[in-house]
């Protein structure tokens, strides 16, 4: 049962790495700073082409909710492939108890 639990936690743990990873380089791709940086003297526009320099925070807020609702449903699916796996992985166990016994 710890080998099982230490699997668990080490999913867990890749998943989570990898979510951030996957939110960082979104954020990078879509040219949302993390706390308003300007890169050297201007500030990045968020649409690629956009010099006017206007900030837009609806627009990028509605952008990260999106992005963190997709890691957010990717995450419920593991999770749920995970439960599936140890449900199936217990009925495959007394299955095979009960045949031993008989």
């Amino acid at each position: 049962m710890d080998t099982i639990r230490s699997i668990e936690e080490a999913i867990l743990k890749n998943l989570l790495e990898k979510a951030e990873t996957s939110m960082e380089v979104f954020m990078k791709k879509m040219r949302i700073s993390k706390d308003n940086k300007k890169i050297g003297d201007k500030k990045v526009p968020f649409l690629i082409g956009d010099e006017s320099g206007k900030d837009m925070p609806y627009t990028e807020s509605a952008t990260l909710r999106i992005q963190q609702l997709k890691i957010r449903n990717f995450i419920k699916l593991t999770d749920y492939l995970m439960i599936s796996s140890k449900t199936q992985l217990v009925i495959n166990m007394v299955s095979h108890l009960c045949h031993a016994i008989r």
